[in-house]
């Protein structure tokens, strides 16, 4: 907070408690890092503890740095952002950042200070290339993905990516005659069609690999893994069976996409987990 009074002795004062004051300004730290695609206008999430007993106003600003395995690069300074916290408030901002484009996934760092140039913390960003589903190609090769989406979720997102989707509604889902089924997200258990399972187990009989996101769990938290393989083995496809969570915000979400292409991988071409390390 910046105060103006006039002249006099008691200026001194004011300056001198608004700094103290300032000075218990901090980002809060997340676990782990915010995951983005790279590009212009990519929103980062940012929370501001006041731990002081008086309103802090400042402005805050953050440069941004690229880092390496050994170097942090300067990339760029976002703009200053006026800020206002009430005593002991925390509070969420978001902030435009034009990330720039990546290849891989890059880490990021947003160093955030105040308008003294008092550090306030930092935020981790890792930025992916945009497009990541586009991969999904490889897998298909010449086919398309079956989609059982009624939430509508996926056929647009997969077009964007130019990947070609084939919408099966229940009584065609025995006549499909692709390499994957992509079944999901569902609003609740009444969205999942009949003997949903079942069908499922009779198509992959006949080499056809699915990946099926469940619906929401409602009221007790889950104990379920994210994801677990059923009827999996050597030189067949697999049924993939997935937590709702797994693919949550998947439109904005880059690890969503890289966990619903892992599935449809291993839903494709399943291969049995190994001890890290035991490689020789």
């Amino acid at each position: 907070m910046y105060c103006f009074v006039s002249k006099n002795s008691i200026a001194p004062i004011v300056l001198l408690v608004t700094f103290t004051a300032s000075a218990e300004l901090q980002v809060v730290q997340r676990d782990g890092s915010q995951s983005l695609f790279s590009g212009k206008q990519q929103s980062v999430n940012v929370m501001f503890r006041n731990a002081s007993k008086v309103t802090v106003e400042t402005s805050v600003r953050a440069k941004v740095f690229q880092l390496t395995s050994a170097t942090a690069a300067p990339v760029m300074e976002l703009p200053a952002k006026p800020l206002k916290v009430l005593e002991g408030q925390t509070i969420s901002e978001t902030v435009a950042v034009d990330l720039p484009m990546v290849r891989a996934p890059t880490r990021f760092l947003l160093r955030w200070s105040d308008a003294g140039a008092r550090s306030l913390g930092q935020t981790e960003i890792v930025a992916y290339p945009p497009g990541v589903l586009k991969e999904l190609k490889s897998l298909l090769g010449e086919g398309r993905v079956g989609l059982v989406d009624p939430q509508n979720q996926l056929k647009a997102l997969l077009k964007s990516v130019e990947i070609e989707a084939e919408s099966l509604e229940a009584e065609e889902l025995e006549e499909y005659e692709g390499k994957l089924i992509i079944a999901g997200p569902f609003a609740s258990a009444t969205q999942v069609p009949a003997r949903f399972g079942e069908r499922l187990r009779n198509l992959r009989q006949r080499g056809v690999a699915a990946v099926w996101i469940q619906p929401p769990q409602r009221g007790l938290p889950t104990t379920d893994p994210s994801y677990f393989i059923v009827d999996g083995a050597a030189k067949q496809p697999a049924i993939v069976i997935a937590a709702a969570e797994t693919i949550a915000g998947i439109e904005n979400n880059p690890e969503a996409q890289v966990r619903l292409l892992r599935m449809a991988s291993v839903a494709i071409d399943p291969k049995p987990f190994e001890i890290p390390g035991t490689k020789e």
